[in-house]
């Protein structure tokens, strides 16, 4: 993919306005080291099912969850008259898989040792180059921000080569659906 078009995907990732989800999340918590102040958490995300098992695991029923999925998906897409919307709901499962298995398991999320990582806004895009920070924080409004903790770390670090090796279509696909998804509730019944 090129710069300009992951720029713009990254930007439109960080609004909070929007929602369309993204393989990282950006968001304050208190500072687990130091309460008296906050810390901008930087921490994996990306999937609309329940946890990374519902992609990964082989058993009957994660594999009937994800079938159902990309039902959902399809018909979501073609509600909107989304190009191919078949394909396109085949790209979104494909790539929330792949953002799955590069996600830390909840027990090793659990280990609070592991999940403090502060990072200055240089060593965060140092440490994890393939994501176009500059234009998530900026379209977030914390541009100047410069103290991030980032939790999973080497999740982070594949997420963001993820995030650049994917291509732009596919991101598309992804965030008209996790849009789609995030305000069905306020849609026409045939979305809800």
């Amino acid at each position: 993919s090129d710069g300009c078009s992951s720029d713009l995907i990254a930007s439109l990732m960080g609004r909070p306005d929007i929602s369309v989800g993204g393989p990282v999340s950006i968001s304050p918590w208190p500072d687990a080291k130091n309460p008296d102040r906050y810390a901008v958490n930087i921490v994996q995300s990306g999937l609309s099912l329940p946890n990374r098992d519902y992609y990964l695991k082989d058993e009957a029923k994660f594999a009937e969850v994800r079938v159902k999925y990309r039902a959902y998906i399809e018909k979501m897409l073609a509600q909107v008259h989304y190009p191919e919307p078949g394909n396109a709901a085949g790209s979104v499962v494909s790539l929330e898989t792949e953002i799955a298995k590069r996600q830390w398991s909840n027990e090793k999320r659990n280990n609070r040792d592991l999940t403090y990582n502060p990072k200055s806004q240089a060593q965060l895009k140092a440490f994890a180059p393939g994501f176009p920070w500059s234009r998530t924080l900026s379209a977030q409004g914390i541009p100047e921000q410069d103290f991030f903790v980032v939790k999973e770390a080497d999740a982070i670090q594949a997420l963001s080569e993820l995030f650049r090796a994917t291509p732009i279509g596919t991101w598309r696909a992804y965030m008209t659906f996790h849009y789609l998804n995030g305000v069905a509730d306020v849609l026409p019944a045939v979305f809800d």
